[in-house]
């Protein structure tokens, strides 16, 4: 298991291995553009080249790439659809090009069109951007949703539909789950047994062995919200008595820990992944 955090590459991808020294990050996640907009810029070889060698010679990794929030394979609206699936061409090429393993992206919103027919979309999308993958593009991992609006990928059983689907097309894909989307969604892990249960019936349903990553984060709203509120662990409404027993679940063991909530500087962050990794001990 390796514990790090979601790091930023405003000061350019070459400085993230750096960085992630400094915090004490075994593992990071990155944005590879602005998360927000449709906008995307090109690598400077260079600095690219030196990421690459850096993160190698400290060991670190795996490194996760999450998606732009604006992509939405369930669409109904073909402009978008068409800019979701340029985007996440691009981004799994900028993942590939810096040698990532994983890319997160969130499922997406069926927006009135019904949870089915969302789904079915997402696989059909997913294949026509999977197709087309650059060599090396690292593997894509669903993250389940918190159920807000019509978001997709709430329950277990809707990312092993789409899960399911991928590999009946030929294409392998995982899952990472997020702490805070979990407890949002009505998934209630707040005590170790009720942790212990809920990773039996992702294992059930879904399969430990697809899931990759985890995103720690506390909640500030409260069992089956169907809201995202992050906070930092045991300062929200989960506590910090499951992620005590989560980063010592040994059916975990292959999975990227990552706290999602940067801190506020580069000393907090230290203390952040000091405080996660000693929960492990």
């Amino acid at each position: 298991m390796r514990f790090g955090m979601h790091l930023s590459v405003s000061g350019g991808i070459d400085r993230v291995p750096e960085i992630a020294r400094s915090v004490g990050a075994d593992t990071y996640q990155i944005f590879v553009d602005s998360p927000s907009t449709w906008r995307y810029g090109e690598w400077h070889a260079a600095k690219v080249e030196r990421f690459r060698e850096r993160r190698k010679e400290l060991g670190q990794g795996p490194v996760v790439v999450h998606t732009g929030y604006l992509i939405n394979l369930a669409s109904s609206k073909t402009d978008v659809l068409e800019k979701s699936l340029v985007a996440l061409g691009k981004e799994f090429a900028k993942a590939a090009d810096i040698g990532a393993e994983y890319l997160v992206l969130h499922p997406g919103k069926h927006l009135g069109t019904g949870r089915e027919t969302g789904l079915h979309k997402i696989v059909e999308g997913l294949v026509r951007v999977m197709e087309g993958n650059p060599v090396g593009a690292p593997m894509l991992l669903l993250e389940g949703s918190e159920g807000s609006g019509t978001s997709l990928g709430v329950t277990f059983e809707e990312l092993a539909f789409l899960v399911d689907g991928l590999a009946e097309k030929g294409h392998g894909v995982g899952v990472c789950l997020d702490t805070a989307h979990l407890w949002g969604a009505g998934y209630d892990i707040s005590t170790p047994e009720t942790l212990g249960a809920v990773l039996t019936e992702f294992d059930r349903v879904v399969g430990l062995a697809r899931l990759h990553c985890v995103h720690l984060n506390d909640s500030l709203k409260e069992l089956g919200s169907h809201t995202d509120r992050h906070a930092y662990l045991g300062e929200g409404r989960i506590g910090l008595t499951p992620f005590h027993a989560l980063v010592r679940e040994r059916r975990l063991d292959h999975v990227a820990m990552i706290l999602e909530k940067t801190g506020r500087d580069l000393k907090h962050c230290r203390e952040l992944i000091g405080a996660l990794k000693a929960l492990s001990r």
